[in-house]
């Protein structure tokens, strides 16, 4: 017995030495706490999911400070469920941790109660972080909800475009030939022909919307591009009373894209920066490099939006605007994504919108 306790007590310090790279390895995060909650092992990547240094958590913090409010008496409510996974054990269960900085993280976790000697010591866990998971699941829902509405916008802009054009043509007509002493009846039509014309308007962004064509794209000079839109919008620019700067990098290198699609893209944005300033105000417009790609940057002095309506500001159809389609940012996302590109925008009640497209060099 003499010769086996060292042989013994060498294979667990053995053993313990290939768990401790094992456990800070791991892909997953792995936590354990005693049974007050007081945490004595997070691995390296549990501290970056987290966002917190090993030393600052390692017997100093509580198992319960890293969950919402609740949640840790929660699971270990459920770990102690035989319906889930057996007693002492909890398996693939999603839920909630919190970052540093306060912010939810989904995980998907599955812990159990360690024993020794027979008696309850503590809880391991080990999880993984589902936010990229999460992230592609809302994608392909927003693409499949999309392509939806993008086969019921093509089937709408056929069934009403052409009694549309009829009704539009005829009012045009008795408009035309009717006398001049009927007054009230031109202001009637007038409306009419009004109308008509605005829902044709709306019916060609439908259209637009349903069969964005994939971009014919070539090596072009994005100044240009924004140079010659800026052109375009001199007349609504002065009307508002509106001052232009352009900021641009001189040095920005070409890149692929289609100018068409492009220039459509520049010119929704820029119009809906003209309309949220109807006392004037400034439209700047600036370009530059960005890690391995080039952005344009258009922003306003305009009144800004609140959070709410920030992310809502992408959907088909959602306009803050009285007689607005809906639908100008939803066509350019689609534009930018078709470009492997992307767009944002920032912006704050009273302090005004900035929206960015980003394009990669290599696209």
């Amino acid at each position: 017995m003499a010769r086996i306790a060292p042989l013994f007590h060498s294979v667990r310090k053995s053993e313990e030495d290939l768990r401790r790279p094992l456990i800070q390895t791991c892909m997953d995060g792995i936590i354990a706490n005693d049974l007050k909650g007081n945490i004595f092992i997070l691995n390296a990547t549990a501290a970056k999911i987290l966002g917190y240094q090993p030393e600052d958590v390692v017997g100093k913090m509580n198992v319960r400070e890293l969950y919402p409010p609740g949640m840790a008496r929660e699971i270990k409510l459920k770990i102690l469920d035989p319906a889930l996974g057996g007693e002492g054990i909890l398996e693939n269960y999603e839920t909630m941790v919190r970052h540093r900085d306060g912010t939810l993280i989904p995980i998907w976790l599955t812990a159990r109660i360690v024993y020794e000697d027979g008696r309850e010591v503590g809880v391991v866990g080990h999880f993984r972080d589902l936010r990229e998971r999460k992230r592609l699941e809302e994608e392909l829902l927003r693409s499949e909800r999309l392509s939806a509405l993008g086969r019921a916008a093509a089937h709408i802009n056929h069934e009403i475009k052409n009694p549309l054009m009829l009704i539009g043509g005829f009012a045009r007509q008795v408009l035309k030939d009717l006398p001049g002493d009927l007054e009230k009846d031109k202001e009637k039509l007038q409306i009419m022909v009004d109308e008509v014309q605005r829902l044709e308007s709306f019916l060609a962004e439908v259209g637009s919307y349903a069969k964005i064509s994939e971009p014919q794209k070539r090596l072009g000079d994005l100044n240009a591009l924004v140079q010659e839109t800026c052109h375009r919008l001199e007349p609504a620019i002065q009307e508002k009373g509106i001052t232009l700067r352009l900021e641009l990098d001189h040095d920005l290198p070409q890149v692929r894209f289609d100018p068409l699609h492009l220039r459509q893209v520049i010119l929704n944005i820029a119009k809906n920066g003209i309309e949220a300033m109807p006392e004037g105000g400034t439209l700047t417009m600036v370009s530059g490099r960005q890690a391995g790609g080039v952005f344009v940057q258009i922003s306003d002095t305009g009144e800004g939006m609140p959070p709410e309506i920030l992310e809502k500001i992408f959907q088909p159809f959602f306009s803050t605007k009285p007689k607005g389609s809906g639908l100008g940012l939803a066509i350019s996302q689609k534009i930018m994504e078709a470009h492997q590109g992307k767009i944002t925008i920032e912006s704050e009640p009273g302090k005004g919108s900035r929206v960015t497209l980003f394009l990669d060099i290599e696209a």
